[in-house]
């Protein structure tokens, strides 16, 4: 039995991104990004029209103030996969504008996986899950310049029991091969 859920999930997969080969305005894109606090390696494959996911590697990093604790950040390993959807990518195209590199508006619901930090100052130190819908803008120039910015609300939490809810703020600059 676990062998047919195993196929029939690698055909559903196959299937999807075939489907998503037909699709001319999404294509599928590696990068490397720049945060303030981090840096990652992206890949970005089409799995629906308007629909992408994408997987991240990388250093992840954060900043914040506490009353208690005062300015504090951290730099992690992290792992990420978000789908996005860009809502305005045909309207865009319509236009004449450009869509290279997937240069348009979008939502998204990304995950993370953040392990225990490399580099710290008064963090908790602990590794924690993040879960984040978002609204953000995605830009492409001269081919392979990426500029995107994002907000959103994040819900994190660890095994432990512990969470919380922050505001997300995001700018990533990037190289697209």
């Amino acid at each position: 039995m676990k062998f047919k859920c195993f196929y029939f999930g690698l055909f559903f997969i196959a299937a999807l991104n075939l489907k998503a080969q037909d699709s001319l305005l999404l294509k599928k894109n590696h990068s490397v990004s720049m945060e303030v606090l981090g840096l990652t390696y992206n890949y970005e494959s089409p799995i629906a029209k308007r629909v992408t996911l994408i997987g991240r590697l990388g250093m992840q990093g954060g900043a914040g103030y506490s009353s208690s604790l005062g300015s504090y950040y951290a730099i992690s390993p992290a792992i990420s996969f978000e789908t996005r959807f860009y809502y305005n990518i045909l309207k865009r195209e319509s236009s004449g504008k450009n869509i290279k590199g997937n240069s348009a508006n979008f939502i998204s619901l990304s995950t993370w996986y953040v392990s225990n930090p490399v580099i710290e100052h008064k963090s908790s130190g602990a590794d924690f899950f993040a879960v984040t819908p978002q609204w953000g803008v995605r830009r492409v120039y001269w081919k392979h310049f990426m500029l995107e910015a994002g907000a959103g609300i994040s819900y994190f939490f660890n095994l432990e029991g512990d969470s919380k809810t922050n505001l997300m703020l995001n700018l990533r600059l990037g190289y697209m091969f």
